[in-house]
């Protein structure tokens, strides 16, 4: 009797170390979860500028502005171009422009009703070669599973156009940049990390909401 008593004794302390040991666990997981978070976000505004604005709806224009922009986004494009976009749409884009030093000059937001669309519509817009071919580059979202975009890039006189889309989604963003630029890796690195930013619908209401809460304390959590 005295040994299945012990044996008994021993198994729940057992269990409540286990139990210890989950929790321990769980919270170390979430430490390093939130640090890695804190770090992205330390090396986002490192290379980026401040989320992008959509020009508000006039009324007189409702319908017009519902067709280009039909779902909320958040975006963060590289340091260096204005967050705020020009007045007028440039081939139906959002047009945003360089406002200090770097290697971008624009970019712009191409956004269509209909998920599937933005590729076609981007490449005719932006004058892409009709010969030419899609590469991919893969992205990790503030949230998710990696993501696999379409990509486009091509010369048209003396600038570079970097053109990308997930085909799953209604939005496309170009980067412009001049051809005859060095910094090759320096703007790769740049492009992927603001891509990484992007978020469509509620997910990008999330986006802003974690976003101005690590800028008020400073992105530290």
């Amino acid at each position: 009797m005295l040994y299945y008593l012990c044996r008994r004794s021993a198994l729940v302390g057992l269990f409540a170390v286990l139990c210890a040991g989950c929790g321990l666990n769980d919270y170390e997981s979430k430490i390093v979860e939130e640090q890695q978070r804190v770090e992205r976000f330390d090396k986002e505004n490192k290379e980026l500028g401040a989320p992008i604005d959509l020009p508000e709806r006039k009324e007189k224009e409702k319908d017009k502005e519902k067709e280009s922009w039909p779902v909320e986004i958040f975006l963060r494009l590289p340091k260096g171009l204005s967050p705020k976009p020009q007045e007028n749409l440039y081939n139906g884009a959002f047009h945003y422009q360089r406002d200090g030093k770097g290697d971008f000059a624009s970019a712009y937001v191409l956004m269509t009703p209909k998920a599937g669309q933005a590729e076609e519509e981007a490449l005719r817009a932006f004058g892409a070669p009709q010969n030419g071919s899609a590469g991919s580059l893969e992205v990790m979202p503030f949230k998710g599973p990696p993501v696999q975009l379409r990509s486009h890039v091509f010369d048209i006189g003396t600038w570079r156009y970097h053109l990308y889309v997930d085909p799953t989604k209604q939005v496309a963003i170009v980067y412009l940049t001049e051809t005859t630029s060095t910094a090759k890796g320096a703007i790769t690195e740049a492009i992927k990390t603001s891509l990484q930013t992007l978020a469509l619908g509620g997910d990008a209401l999330r986006a802003k909401g974690e976003y101005h809460k690590r800028a008020g304390r400073g992105g530290r959590h």
